[in-house]
């Protein structure tokens, strides 16, 4: 069965974030679901075979837990999903970069900003003499500004996609 069939059926993935928390045995994860145990072992046995969960035998139970084989077929379809997300990401932090530029003290050109003393709220106009008009856009045309970053370095983006294989958790 591939991943996308695996993944496919709710309750299948119900035990899989069961899982993910701790090991569980095939009782508590009857209870914990409201499963029939022949119904938690047939997906049980699905997780298995498509090697997402391990058993140990622990006495008379059976205790389940997450592997880290990663579902290959699905880690393929969504690799160019996530290289678009990290560009969307680079691109958030560079817009809220200079949001925060634009709201640093002396605000535009370094100058002080002028406030409301009764309030000590921000007027949005500027102290001294300004030579010209705060359109409030940014350099660049429209296209430019919406353009998803390119790494600084050419290299990886900031924000990592995650990785390919699954890590156990501590």
């Amino acid at each position: 069965m591939d991943g996308f069939a695996v993944l496919a059926d709710g309750t299948r993935r119900r035990i899989l974030d069961l899982l993910r928390q701790e090991p569980r045995d095939v009782s508590t994860i009857v209870a914990s679901l409201g499963l029939t145990q022949p119904n938690a072992s047939k997906h049980l046995r699905v997780l298995r075979d498509a090697g997402l969960v391990e058993v140990t035998a622990e006495g008379p139970r059976r205790v389940y837990r997450l592997t880290d084989a990663p579902l290959h077929e699905v880690e393929e379809w969504l690799r160019p999903y996530r290289e678009r997300w990290t560009r969307g990401f680079d691109a958030l932090d560079r817009h809220l970069a200079g949001q925060r530029a634009r709201r640093s003290p002396g605000g535009p050109g370094g100058r002080p900003r002028a406030t409301d003393a009764t309030a000590g709220t921000d007027t949005g106009t500027t102290t001294g003499t300004d030579t010209g008009t705060d359109t409030g856009t940014t350099a660049g045309t429209s296209a430019e500004r919406h353009l998803p970053p390119a790494a600084p370095d050419g290299g990886t983006p900031r924000h990592q996609a995650p990785p390919s294989t699954p890590r156990k958790a501590p």
